[in-house]
């Protein structure tokens, strides 16, 4: 069973996330903890989600929520070049497809009727893998 929380809900620490992220195979330094840091914490307001199949983490997002034309926006990280969910191994398209479906119902289920991924250049990826390209 897949699972979307927040990084406090799964229990992660800003540490065992950045660890991650060095290791994930499409991650960039706009996707760890460290590098948000400089941001004020009241100037955006974080959530960061895990994606899990049982204990064992599939992907992790940071996102801010930011308001546009008097909307609420689950965003990337604005400051960030560049956002969305990083993975250790390349997403199956059942992980993929899954993930965007939690993500909507997460997005739905909180009232925000936007959500606005910038994900990285596929160049970044150390594996070529369009999956979760494909299923947003």
């Amino acid at each position: 069973m897949f699972n979307l929380t927040t990084k406090e809900q799964a229990g992660i620490s800003d540490h065992d996330w950045d660890r991650y992220v060095i290791k994930a195979d499409n991650a960039t330094l706009f996707h760890q903890l460290r590098f948000i840091g400089y941001h004020p914490d009241e100037r955006f307001k974080n959530i960061s989600l895990v994606y899990q199949k049982r204990d064992k983490v599939i992907a992790l997002g940071i996102f801010a929520l930011v308001t546009k034309e008097e909307r609420t926006v689950l965003t990337s990280y604005p400051g960030a070049s560049w956002g969305g969910f990083v993975y250790q191994q390349p997403l199956s398209y059942k992980q993929a497809n899954t993930l965007c479906s939690l993500l909507i119902n997460l997005a739905w289920k909180l009232s925000y009727r936007e959500i606005q991924l910038t994900l990285p250049p596929a160049i970044y990826n150390r594996t070529p893998n369009d999956t979760l390209t494909f299923c947003l």
